[in-house]
C-alpha cells in the first residue's frame, strides 16, 4: 500500500480486493486448491519493464530514502507460506500487486 501510494504523489486511486477462489475439486472437504487472491491496484506511473526485473531484489530501490527491503521481504514470507506473489505493471499504466495465499481450515 504504501508503494501505491507514493507512486502517485499527486493523489489517485487505490483498490484493495480479497476473494476466495474456488477451483474445482473432488470433493467439498477438498481444500488444497482454493486460495485467497488479495490484489492491490493503483493508477500510478507504473514500474518501467527494465526495473520489473530487479524489484524483488533485496536492497534494490529507485527511492532516495528506501531500503529495498519490502518486496523482497514480502516476496519471502508469502513463498514460504506456499502463496504466490506477482506484480502487473506498464509505464503511465499502473500497477496491480497480486498475492494468492492457499486457504487452511
Amino acid at each position: 500500500m504504501k508503494n501505491a501510494a507514493q507512486s502517485q504523489p499527486e493523489g489517485g486511486d487505490i483498490h484493495v480486493v480479497a476473494l476466495i477462489e474456488h477451483r474445482e475439486t473432488t470433493s467439498e472437504e477438498d481444500f488444497s486448491n482454493r486460495k485467497i487472491k488479495i490484489s492491490i491496484k493503483d493508477n500510478g506511473c507504473g514500474i518501467p519493464q527494465e526495473i520489473q526485473k530487479k524489484i524483488f531484489d533485496p536492497f534494490f530501490t529507485t527511492k532516495e530514502q528506501g531500503s529495498g527491503l519490502g518486496l523482497a521481504i514480502s516476496y519471502r514470507i508469502i513463498e514460504n507460506h506456499k502463496g504466490e506473489l506477482t506484480i502487473r505493471s506498464g509505464e503511465n499504466q499502473g500497477t496491480e500487486v497480486i498475492i494468492y495465499l492457499p486457504l487452511t481450515f
